[in-house]
């Protein structure tokens, strides 16, 4: 199983979430390669690992220049990126992992039907796919639960609940100006 994430603007690898801190996006990419791996898959990740290419937990992570499309893998996703089969890969199974909202007008001239399956990070975001894009039926849309590690979020005590406490838990650069903008009627 080959999962495509191409290049990057940082290098990760399954080191990296614990290390240094790493999108949600590539964090899912490790999780979900991880537990694939747990259960007998062999997965090669292609992204920009640099000095971190290598094995982890049963997962190789390799350059993605590497990656050749004359392989023939039994599965391969593509990460993010629903142009791929324009790269003519050799999988039995080609699917697409979008981890993005949508893919604008450049999403509406994607091979879709190239696919047999595309995931959503969420059931909402699947039926939003399907909804927004002219998906061919034999496509199955599914989501994926984009590799949320439980067990990161358990507290050592319990939880106060904090009343008229907020905390914004995403990148600045990803809508906090919106939440702002909006902070005075939600104080209201």
């Amino acid at each position: 199983l080959h999962i495509f994430c191409g290049p990057s603007s940082i290098p990760w690898a399954a080191p990296t979430p614990d290390a240094e801190g790493i999108g949600g996006s590539e964090t899912a990419v490790v999780e979900i390669a991880k537990r694939l791996a747990k259960d007998g898959w062999r997965p090669i990740v292609y992204n920009d690992p640099q000095h971190l290419e290598g094995s982890y937990d049963g997962v190789f992570y390799l350059d993605w220049r590497r990656w050749r499309r004359e392989e023939k893998p039994e599965v391969l996703i593509s990460w993010r990126d629903p142009s791929f089969p324009q790269n003519q890969p050799q999988a039995k199974e080609l699917w697409l992992w979008n981890h993005d909202l949508n893919r604008g007008p450049e999403g509406l001239k994607s091979p879709w039907s190239s696919f047999s399956k595309v995931f959503g990070v969420s059931k909402w975001h699947a039926d939003y796919l399907r909804k927004v894009y002219s998906i061919p039926e034999h496509v199955q849309v599914a989501h994926l639960y984009n590799g949320i590690n439980l067990e990161r979020f358990t507290p050592a005590e319990p939880v106060q609940k904090q009343t008229w406490k907020c905390v914004y838990t995403s990148s600045p650069d990803r809508g906090i100006h919106h939440l702002l903008h909006f902070w005075p009627q939600i104080h209201a």
